[in-house]
């Protein structure tokens, strides 16, 4: 049954986007600069909606012009 329900959630997109920065690139190894993978997450995520992931790690990131990431809603 619970199988039936699921399918039937992902056939009608009822499941929510999760832009999970490993997608674009992102290792959490703290040597790789992050900061594109992560950016492109965050684009993506306010282009179609969702939540973006970043799992455990370690992110080398760089400080951009501008922030923004803001009003977004990050999880983990």
């Amino acid at each position: 049954m619970l199988l039936i329900v699921l399918l039937t959630a992902i056939s009608f997109g009822m499941t929510e986007n999760v832009h999970d920065i490993r997608n674009y690139g992102a290792l959490g190894d703290g040597i790789q600069l992050e900061t594109e993978a992560i950016q492109a997450a965050v684009d993506k995520c306010a282009e179609i909606g969702g939540k973006v992931l970043i799992p455990k790690g370690k992110y080398h990131v760089q400080r951009q012009g501008y922030n923004r990431w803001t009003g977004r809603e990050l999880s983990h």
